[in-house]
């Protein structure tokens, strides 16, 4: 989608120093041409460049004329643009007549412009996973961009994409899974698609499908959890908490390591949820901590490297507000607004100053008050109250978005104006407080939604 504004305006000024009484004025032409300009951001940049060349023969007369128009634009709001263009030439005039001067003529002309400016993507959460990411709009519509191999982007294909296509309405919440992806409608129904090897759509068999389906059910759902997993966590209204999918290491917190391919309610009293590569926690209404599955690095906050088959309260931590997990560790706001981490730390991860793991939960000091966390595979975002975006961990790919490749084991800066964020695999997504999207990481699977796959290591704002 693409809006084009055109402003019209020519004007020629002529001043003429004729030697002979009886030479004739010649018409002169009238700039038609049209530049382009591309304008990809509050400030217009011309590409390439415009030259415009007329010639034409008269009975007496032969004149060309080059015209390199400048420009400039401004968006005044709402991706309104104002544009102004000038241009200068002189006409070189030579008589073709007998005893005939030569003479010259100024011509100011201020010439036409189509700006084709592209429109801002805008969205009202986001949900970043291995290789996709979806992003709902305000108005209920779900878009999907990436890795498509199973069937996750829900477009009824399995192509990949590196541009957002809409694949549903009516949707009020979505997380993005390993290679599967769920969404809540409206009317509290949970929808799912992609890979089911491990029952993880809770469908009730392993057949993967590559287009929203509803598990049939599960009504009354108002959270959900995947992340990079294989096993999905939704979260009814009535605080219940249900599990489907791999098991292995107790994930589902079924007190077994059975796979289930139908969602089993494992918990209640429960008010959020998350998880990570291998486990999941919940936060119960008391404001206190349950965590099971995998804990090979103590990213379960058990002071412990245990696993857990049923959810089993974290002690040592309380009053908590807020929960999120990343690969292999998990993260809590207190109502007092301080971090606490606890897990894996080699790559700087929980964003302590050193590279030690942490198995029982632990502050962060770097960021004093943190109003929302999201733990990624290796790294992990905070954003502070005033809605700038923290960083921390491994860097590779660029996922934390500061210019560069360099990892840090503590959190730094790299956006400001931030609303929402959230952390997947090796990339990342953020809206802004106006409703843009940005994107950073990542992106041989179009999942950063650019319009094609070239990694970025800064945050990038994306376009319709």
């Amino acid at each position: 989608m693409k809006k084009t504004l055109a402003l019209t305006v020519a004007v020629c000024l002529l001043v003429i120093n004729l030697s002979c009484s009886h030479y004739r004025v010649p018409t002169y032409p009238v700039n038609t041409n049209t530049p382009v300009l591309t304008v990809k951001s509050a400030t217009a940049t011309l590409v390439g460049t415009v030259a415009n060349t007329y010639t034409r023969t008269m009975t007496e007369t032969i004149y060309t004329a080059t015209i390199t128009p400048t420009f400039s634009a401004t968006n005044t709001a709402n991706n309104t643009f104002i544009a102004t263009a000038t241009a200068t030439a002189t006409y070189s005039i030579v008589i073709t007549g007998t005893a005939l001067a030569t003479n010259t003529a100024t011509c100011t002309i201020t010439s036409t412009i189509t700006i084709t400016a592209p429109i801002p993507f805008q969205a009202m959460k986001i949900a970043a996973g291995q290789h996709q990411s979806l992003a709902l709009k305000s108005d209920g519509t779900l878009w999907t961009t990436g890795y498509n191999a199973n069937g996750e982007l829900g477009t009824g294909d399995n192509n990949p994409r590196n541009k957002f296509v809409q694949v549903m309405s009516g949707v009020s919440e979505i997380d993005a899974g390993a290679d599967h992806s769920l969404a809540i409608k409206s009317d509290g129904t949970l929808w799912v698609t992609g890979d089911n090897s491990h029952g993880e759509l809770g469908l009730g068999d392993y057949s993967s499908r590559n287009s929203f389906t509803q598990v049939a059910g599960m009504t009354g759902v108002s959270k959900i959890a995947t992340g990079s997993s294989l096993f999905s966590l939704a979260l009814k209204s009535d605080g219940t908490l249900w599990a489907a999918g791999y098991n292995n290491e107790g994930e589902l917190g079924t007190g077994d390591t059975n796979t289930a391919n139908t969602f089993v309610q494992v918990l209640t009293g429960v008010t959020a949820i998350t998880r990570g590569g291998g486990h999941s926690i919940a936060l119960k209404n008391d404001g206190t901590i349950w965590a099971t599955g995998r804990n090979n690095e103590g990213q379960l906050g058990m002071g412990n490297t245990f696993n857990c088959y049923v959810f089993t309260q974290v002690f040592g931590i309380s009053n908590v507000a807020a929960i999120s997990a990343g690969g292999y560790l998990s993260m809590a706001i207190k109502n007092d607004g301080t971090l606490w981490v606890a897990g894996d730390n080699l790559y700087g991860e929980l964003g302590l100053g050193d590279n030690i793991v942490r198995k029982s939960f632990t502050q962060v000091t770097a960021i004093p008050i943190v109003s929302t966390i999201s733990g990624g595979w290796l790294f992990s975002f905070s954003m502070d109250a005033t809605g700038t975006l923290w960083g921390t961990g491994d860097n590779t790919q660029g996922e934390l978005g500061k210019g560069n490749n360099s990892m840090t084991n503590i959190y730094l800066q790299t956006l400001t104006g931030v609303s929402v964020m959230s952390a997947g695999t090796n990339h990342g997504l953020a809206i802004k407080t106006n409703g843009t999207l940005w994107a950073t990481g990542y992106n041989y699977d179009g999942e950063l939604g650019t319009g094609d796959n070239n990694g970025r290591n800064i945050w990038t704002q994306i376009y319709n």
